[in-house]
Formats: structure tokens, sequence, C-alpha cells
């Protein structure tokens, strides 16, 4: 196979390029590599120029931590990790508004959230 129209970019360039002609910008992260929120992280003070202020978190649980502007290891279930706190630190810092999505947890959410999923297989 060959990847003849292809070249290498850096990442972090073509993503804060391409942020600026977009209104969202959706990221991805495996939950057990701290090197995604590390550079995650790289890319706040260039989106937060761009323009964004608001960042929604899944892992987010905390009401208070726009008004706190630090995390806790109870602002959700991520949040004790080291590179998932600085990551939230430097948004709040940077002036960025968190908001939190899917923060439900136990057996409610659970049942919800398989009850959903039942209804659009």
């Amino acid at each position: 196979m060959k990847f003849v129209k292809h070249k290498v970019e850096n990442a972090k360039d073509y993503i804060l390029n391409k942020s600026k002609k977009e209104e969202i910008l959706i990221l991805n992260e495996a939950h057990h590599y701290a090197s995604h929120r590390t550079f995650a992280t790289s890319l706040l003070k260039g989106l937060y120029e761009n323009g964004y202020r608001y960042l929604g978190l899944e892992a987010l649980g905390d009401d208070s931590i726009n008004i706190r502007k630090f995390p806790t290891i109870h602002s959700g279930f991520y949040t004790s990790e080291p590179q998932f706190g600085n990551f939230i630190k430097t948004a709040l810092d940077l002036g960025f508004i968190l908001f939190k999505y899917e923060a439900e947890s136990g057996k409610k959410w659970k049942r919800k959230r398989d009850r959903t999923s039942r209804e659009y297989l």
C-alpha cells in the first residue's frame, strides 16, 4: 500500500490550525494513557487563543470547580491522576469554563445507559 498523497504533519500544529475554522473540537483519549492528557494540555493555550472558552470533560463530576479554580480528588473519577489534574488546572488558569457530561456513576447510570443502548439496537 502506498501513501503517495500523504505527508507527515505535526499533530499539535494540525489540530490548532483546524480549530481556527471549527466551532467544536472533540478530542478522544485513552483513560489509561496519561500521555494523552499531557498532549491535550499542550493544546489548551492555542485553543484559548483561537477563541475556545468551554471545555467539556467526561470524567468531571464537580459543580464547584469553576468557582474553586482547581480540581480535588473528589472532582471526578480521574482527577486524582496527576496529568488529568494538571490538565484541568491549566484549563482553569487560562480561563476555560469547564462543564461535565456523562459524569453519573453507579448502577442507576449503568441501567440507564444499557436501556438506551438497547433502544437503538
